[in-house]
């Protein structure tokens, strides 16, 4: 009772009423906040996760994935692709040029058109 708080922890009438209500006040949010956490607790429990993170496991290693490498080889081979042309028709653009050795002759040229 009042009385009894009031003389057990040295207070007055209105302020044992002020203690009782704040503890009231107290209990009643932390039984809504315990309702709160089991109905989270029910949320996040593993058979409600478990369908979820295996779905998204394995859509991403088994679908994504595949598509992304496949994407990956497919630009990557069309790159190189692109490339080799690119250094063959830069290769023969140009003529090329023989180096001048010591002696002063012209070095050979591995091909059908070695002139000495």
């Amino acid at each position: 009772s009042v009385d009894d708080l009031a003389a057990g922890c040295g207070l007055d009438k209105a302020g044992a009423i002020a203690l009782q209500k704040g503890v009231q006040l107290i209990s009643g949010l932390s039984q809504e906040l315990v309702k709160l956490l089991s109905s989270f607790k029910g949320i996040v429990s593993c058979q409600n996760i478990n369908p979820i993170y295996t779905t998204l496991v394995y859509d991403a290693t088994c679908t994504e994935a595949v598509d992304g490498f496949t994407w990956l080889y497919g630009s990557c081979f069309a790159l190189c692709i692109c490339a080799m042309t690119m250094i063959t028709f830069r290769a023969a653009l140009y003529p090329v040029k023989r180096p001048i050795l010591d002696t002063g002759l012209r070095a050979p040229l591995l091909s059908s058109k070695n002139e000495y």
